[in-house]
């Protein structure tokens, strides 16, 4: 039998601050998005960089330390998981959003992880 993980590890730049909200029990729930750089060679032999932008989410205790740590700018390492949210519109169409729910982070300086780093901001839930 093989073992299926659904597991992501990202690091990257937050590119906007991120919205806290409530939901209706409550629940404090933070999204932003984040910014990772790679690239590769085109037909030419020039190298191209290329930006993926990802949409995070948490909630909780967590939520509240993103919107308390986490600005535009912040370098960042994530471990979460590939979520989908489903609905259907009003006229019936189905839609689909594909985020990365996260349940840990931490903040880079100078892309490294510093000990108070790695004390004070690695988080899980």
């Amino acid at each position: 039998m093989s073992i299926l993980n659904n597991s992501v590890m990202l690091t990257g730049n937050v590119g906007k601050d991120p919205e806290v909200t409530y939901n209706a029990n409550g629940t404090v729930i933070a999204t932003m998005v984040l910014a990772t750089n790679d690239g590769y060679r085109d037909r030419s032999g020039q190298w191209v960089d290329r930006t993926t932008w990802h949409n995070l989410s948490c909630w909780g205790e967590l939520a509240k330390r993103v919107e308390k740590h986490i600005q535009k700018g912040t370098n960042i390492s994530v471990h979460g998981r590939i979520a989908v949210d489903t609905w259907i519109d009003n006229e019936g169409k189905k839609h689909y959003k594909t985020y990365v729910q996260i349940n840990e982070f931490r903040t880079n300086r100078n892309g490294k992880m510093t000990d108070q780093d790695f004390n004070n901001e690695l988080t899980t839930t």
